[in-house]
């Protein structure tokens, strides 16, 4: 039975805190929770990641972000097996112009990993099912200052191709299929040491492909670091 869940996190970080020549550092965790809708039943899951990430901005308003997400849950609820377990890699590379009046627009590519390990007691199976998802995204932001920090709000569309297959007792790879959707994102940035920024983030993703429809949501904290 053919099942395909989306995992397509359009992770874009902007470096709303940087100025003209600044490197930049990131170190958080996120609470995420992912639910997929397909044709044979949903897949949900809620889990942690730990997020790094550096930022270098040039002094022509250009930037340039690269992003690494790690999500691992042991919890998952699959309606049809038992998921015993999940696991998940988030890699974006993002580039940003900043605009005047706090407007920037960003574009970059995006590959992400997921594998659910599935137990199907009544038929003897023991198996993993593995979504790789790869394409690029573009969208523009909006900074808003505040006496204590800086809120800025994101819209990106993605448009991405997927990827399939199965290990173990259950072994299948079905052909790749395209899609589409939306995240919008809010971050709040405010300074708590020297060379030290806190970064508090909202993301919400949309995504539909041919066989499903996935929805993305999480927050998180990060701590940035401008060397």
């Amino acid at each position: 039975m053919k099942r395909v869940m989306l995992a397509a996190v359009v992770a874009v970080f902007l470096p709303i805190t940087s100025s003209a020549n600044d490197l930049t550092g990131r170190f958080g965790m996120s609470s995420a929770t992912l639910s997929s809708i397909w044709s044979g039943g949903s897949f949900d899951a809620d889990y942690n990641t730990t997020n790094i990430g550096l930022t270098y901005s040039f002094d022509n308003g250009y930037s340039i972000d690269y992003s690494v997400r790690i999500g691992e849950d042991l919890n998952s609820t699959d309606n049809v097996g038992e998921a015993t377990g999940f696991n998940r890699d988030d890699v974006t590379i993002t580039v940003n112009r900043a605009l005047d009046n706090g407007y920037s627009v960003f574009a970059g590519i995006i590959d992400t990993e997921y594998t659910i390990d599935l137990n199907y007691a009544d038929l003897n199976l023991v198996f993993s099912e593995t979504i790789e998802t790869d394409g690029f995204f573009i969208g523009g932001s909006k900074t808003i200052p505040f006496q204590s920090g800086l809120l800025g709000v994101s819209l990106a569309y993605a448009d991405l191709d997927l990827t399939l297959s199965y290990a173990g007792n259950f072994s299948a790879n079905f052909p790749d299929e395209g899609g589409d959707g939306f995240s919008f994102g809010l971050t709040y940035a405010r300074p708590v040491a020297e060379n030290v920024i806190l970064n508090v983030e909202y993301k919400n993703q949309v995504f539909a492909f041919d066989t499903t429809d996935d929805e993305v949501s999480g927050f998180g904290a990060n701590l940035v670091y401008m060397f």
